[in-house]
């Protein structure tokens, strides 16, 4: 919150890399973000608003086949488990569990 015109939208704007700040810098962890991947930013941002949404619903299909949050989720062990770690960079480690029937990892990117 904050007043008009106090630059809300444009802090959050320069953090998820719309454009580029033209005096100064923004750290990450001490790292100016100019020097981290711009696809590794988003996929962050788009990671921790995934984990902090209180459903997800999974389609395969065009049908809804889990709906829980982010935890339960994962430790179902479905679909979106696969889907979170092939996002983590951890597709290899995952296997398909009994009843399940994954879309190839290549399939999921």
């Amino acid at each position: 919150m904050g007043h008009t015109g106090a630059g809300k939208t444009t802090i959050v704007n320069l953090l998820m890399r719309f454009y580029d700040p033209q005096r100064g810098r923004i750290l990450r962890n001490g790292i100016d973000i100019l020097d981290l991947g711009l696809a590794d930013d988003r996929r962050r941002a788009r990671l921790s608003t995934i984990v902090s949404a209180d459903e997800i619903l999974v389609l395969h299909h065009g049908e809804v086949v889990e709906r829980r949050t982010h935890g339960a989720l994962v430790r179902k062990g479905g679909i979106y488990e696969r889907l979170w770690r092939l996002e983590l960079g951890e597709g290899a480690a995952v296997t398909p569990t009994a009843g399940n029937r994954l879309p190839p990892v290549g399939a999921v990117r």
